[in-house]
């Protein structure tokens, strides 16, 4: 329900919530990673289920684009998933192997890893590749454009561990 501040008032119990967008017309998004599914708090507080994935999707960052498509990382998946306004899930992005490839080729054949956050500005997905990393965006049509920003990456240091990638 919406209290007197138009502040939304739900009880509900999440499991390991993730990633969140509000929508003026339809409400407050949730990635709910530990349930593996998108809720939707509606404009009178009702909780509901936008969309449902298999077990072992980790839905974690949540972008909304102009058209009413829902993106979201799959963390576990190291992939983007698209749900369309009817709740069909496609994959946006990544292979669903963990791993970096993929700068200038199409989207579903380039590997992430743990990608998190999601962003969309204009026609780009901006993803947080968290394991690689990396922050990548992509075009709507489908293309890895390029890294936002490149790691420095300091071969035979003592601070860096050029075989995990990791500092040292």
């Amino acid at each position: 329900m919406v209290d007197t501040n138009g502040v939304i008032r739900t009880v509900a119990e999440l499991k390991s919530p993730g990633g969140l967008f509000f929508d003026e017309l339809r409400g407050l998004y949730i990635a709910e990673t530990g349930n593996a599914q998108i809720r939707r708090i509606t404009r009178n507080g009702a909780l509901e289920v936008a969309a449902a994935f298999d077990s072992a999707v980790r839905p974690c960052g949540l972008a909304e684009a102009a058209a009413g498509e829902i993106y979201t990382t799959d963390v576990a998946g190291h992939r983007v998933l698209m749900v369309n306004p009817e709740g069909v899930v496609f994959p946006a992005a990544g292979t669903g192997k963990a791993g970096f490839s993929g700068e200038g080729v199409l989207a579903l054949t380039a590997e992430m890893e743990a990608p998190s956050g999601i962003l969309i500005a204009g026609n780009a997905i901006h993803v947080a590749d968290t394991g690689s990393h990396r922050l990548r965006s992509l075009t709507r049509a489908g293309d890895i454009v390029a890294p936002i920003v490149e790691p420095i990456v300091i071969e035979n240091s003592a601070l860096w561990n050029a075989a995990t990638r990791l500092p040292a």
